[in-house]
């Protein structure tokens, strides 16, 4: 204390002696791991004087530990220091505390992706939720602000939603490029956002991060349990070498190993691939005939058995063309688009590979995906999806699909109907007089299951992922999408 008191005595408290005493109470108090009651009773005792340095120092740390609460209380306490620096340094962090933790339970931040048709989306189903298409005026406020191109910049969207419009929550995430920002600030002003994108496990990755997206991931485990409930044992998977196939790949492998299946083959190609006719005759034993030279002459004297007036043509097929396909697989994955799903559906065709399940992810959700496979697959082609695409199939009836019909000459997909779900999730706490962000961080996942568009449950399970329920569908024999067999709902 001696070292302090010299300090304080000195001269005028100026900032290069406030920090040379910070760093004596550094040195002093932390070696000893004290508690901060243990640690100001000392000072105290031993200099009642330097109390208020004490408190200061102590206001700092529990800021730089984000302890904003209990900084807050040391800040309002020194806000009328007569030292001009701790004056000052308090007000700031009281104000500072003030506005980030300050909030509006009437406005909601949005986060878009620039010039995007999917942020319109989210747009257009959230004002239709918080009653902007209703004829009164609606007491919410969406406060909706374009994500920067520059990962630096989105420090100051933040600040905007936080300390100038005091939004109680955001909704955004569409994009996965600044996913790591999004993270990193909600947790620094824990504001909650509720992300609404595919990526999978997003909300290990923040305290404040509520995820309502249909992931990759759930997509596929969806297909491996409607596999064993179809009793399907053995995969092969054809996906495309970019960032979504591998990742598809990946996670359809561990998911059917994890059940016990086996993936028995596996091949990969371009994405600009446009001839499949090699890769697929591997995949129907077609490729290196060298094997099969006995089985081709004995299928070839046959058909010259039965058709000896068709020798010239018989001897002219090659083994491709005579012989059948083999393969020891039940199903095949393709996470690929529908134009890329078709070509390699019908290369497979052309091999003899036919009627067997071709599970796909939500990119096949059209009508393209039928058109262009030539109705060949039609009873075969399953893809999981949640509720939110087949209001139709299922004939719920929601005013939102409706009511989204007449303002937007369009139904709603996935996203505008899941935008429209969390908004309601929002405005129902809301209601019940929660107005800080903790509070509602809390009642996110403490609150009862809410009733989605189409009856069924829904909520934040306590991983903050929505915990709603999976539909697996197909088309059928005139493309029109309708539930498969062993899917949860028929």
């Amino acid at each position: 204390m001696d070292e302090v008191k010299a300090i304080w005595i000195s001269e005028t408290l100026e900032e290069e002696k406030i920090i040379s005493i910070h760093r004596v109470f550094d040195e002093h108090f932390f070696k000893k791991n004290q508690s901060s009651e243990e640690m100001l009773k000392q000072v105290r005792e031993e200099w009642v004087t330097g109390a208020e340095l004490f408190d200061f120092w102590l206001l700092e740390k529990l800021w730089e530990q984000k302890n904003y609460d209990e900084a807050s209380r040391f800040a309002a306490q020194l806000m009328n220091s007569k030292i001009s620096v701790i004056q000052k340094k308090a007000s700031y962090l009281f104000d500072q505390y003030y506005l980030v933790r300050r909030a509006s339970p009437r406005s909601i931040g949005v986060l878009v992706p620039p010039k995007s048709k999917q942020g319109q989306s989210l747009v257009n189903s959230l004002k239709m939720a918080f009653g902007y298409y209703e004829e009164k005026s609606t007491p919410y406020r969406l406060i909706i602000l374009e994500e920067p191109e520059q990962e630096s910049d989105f420090e100051k969207v933040f600040d905007t939603f936080v300390k100038e419009e005091n939004v109680i929550a955001i909704v955004g995430g569409l994009r996965n490029k600044f996913r790591n920002e999004i993270v990193r600030l909600s947790t620094q002003y824990q504001v909650p956002f509720l992300f609404m994108g595919q990526k999978s496990r997003v909300s290990d990755e923040g305290p404040f991060i509520f995820h309502y997206g249909l992931t990759l991931e759930t997509q596929i485990r969806a297909i491996v349990q409607h596999g064993q409930q179809m009793g399907i044992t053995r995969y092969a998977m054809i996906y495309p070498n970019d960032g979504f196939g591998v990742e598809a790949a990946n996670l359809f492998w561990d998911e059917v190993k994890a059940v016990g299946a086996e993936l028995v083959a596996a091949h990969t190609y371009h994405p600009q691939e446009t001839d499949f006719q090699i890769l697929t005759a591997k995949m129907s034993s077609k490729y290196d005939l060298e094997s099969r030279k006995e089985e081709f002459k004995k299928i070839q004297d046959e058909k010259l058995e039965k058709e000896p007036e068709n020798k010239k043509k018989i001897l002219a097929q090659t083994p491709g063309e005579v012989l059948p396909a083999l393969y020891d697989y039940q199903a095949l994955f393709i996470p690929d688009t529908p134009k890329g799903m078709a070509k390699i559906t019908a290369s497979l065709a052309y091999q003899g590979v036919r009627r067997i399940p071709i599970y796909g992810t939500r990119l096949w959700v059209n009508h393209e995906a039928y058109k262009l496979s030539g109705g060949l697959w039609s009873s075969y082609l399953f893809f999981p999806d949640s509720f939110y695409n087949v209001s139709r199939v299922f004939k719920f009836q929601h005013p939102f699909f409706e009511d989204f019909h007449r303002a937007h000459k369009a139904y709603p997909e996935h996203l505008e109907v899941s935008a429209f779900e969390i908004a309601s999730i929002l405005k129902s706490i809301l209601m019940e007089g929660v107005n800080t962000r903790i509070e509602l961080s809390k009642s996110l996942v403490e609150s009862p299951s809410h009733i989605g568009v189409f009856g069924q449950p829904l909520g934040f399970d306590e991983y903050r992922e929505i915990d709603a329920p999976m539909v697996m569908l197909r088309f059928d024999g005139s493309g029109k999408v309708v539930p498969a067999t062993g899917s949860s709902i028929q």
